[in-house]
């Protein structure tokens, strides 16, 4: 299982601070979703979904935070 973050305005995934990728393959994996909500808050993301895919790509579920 991968835990991504997805920015719902533009449908990218958090790669870094600065990065962000079309290719959720690209992606951060947080691997568990209170470290991806953590740093979400710290760096004041906002607009986003916590994206939970398998670990060859399939969506599992998707959480508005």
């Amino acid at each position: 299982m991968r835990v991504l973050l997805r920015n719902l305005e533009t449908g990218t995934f958090f790669k870094t601070q600065t990065d962000w990728t079309t290719n959720a393959d690209q992606a951060f994996d947080f691997q568990h979703h209170d470290l991806a909500v953590s740093v979400a808050r710290e760096l004041g993301l906002r607009n986003l979904e916590l994206y939970v895919t398998t670990e060859d790509g399939r969506p599992i579920s998707g959480t508005r935070l």
